[in-house]
């Protein structure tokens, strides 16, 4: 058994990372009007928790968890039709561009969980 993790599920990881980071640049386009709608507590849970939410599944996937896996291609997947009509709709173009990038990154991390030596890496594993 090989417990040496691939370089594409450790990219896949550094993809994630970059992806929620690149996201966090986007913040101030929607901070405002979230504060004075929400409240600043509120704003601050609904920005840090699902990006600490979708690192922790990362980090668990990166320890070998084969459903951390599978649950963050399924996230993948049923955002990435959000991610690509938001691309079409109003906003500043320096946020579109970190959407841009933020896609890109995404799609990056999907694929490198999707590839043959990451599937061995996860399928080889004997107890649960």
């Amino acid at each position: 058994m090989n417990n040496q993790v691939p370089h594409q599920v450790i990219y896949a990881c550094y993809f994630a990372i970059a992806s929620v980071a690149i996201g966090f640049i986007s913040v101030p386009s929607y901070w405002a009007d979230g504060v004075l709608r929400y409240g600043l507590l509120a704003q601050v849970l609904l920005i840090a928790l699902p990006g600490l939410f979708f690192v922790s599944l990362y980090y668990l996937a990166y320890k070998r968890k084969n459903w951390a896996r599978i649950f963050i291609l399924i996230l993948l997947g049923l955002s990435f039709p959000g991610y690509v009509l938001s691309l079409f709709g109003p906003g500043v173009l320096i946020f579109k561009t970190t959407q841009v990038f933020q896609l890109i990154f995404f799609v990056a991390s999907f694929s490198m969980l999707l590839t043959k030596p990451s599937r061995l890496w996860y399928r080889s594993v004997t107890d649960v």
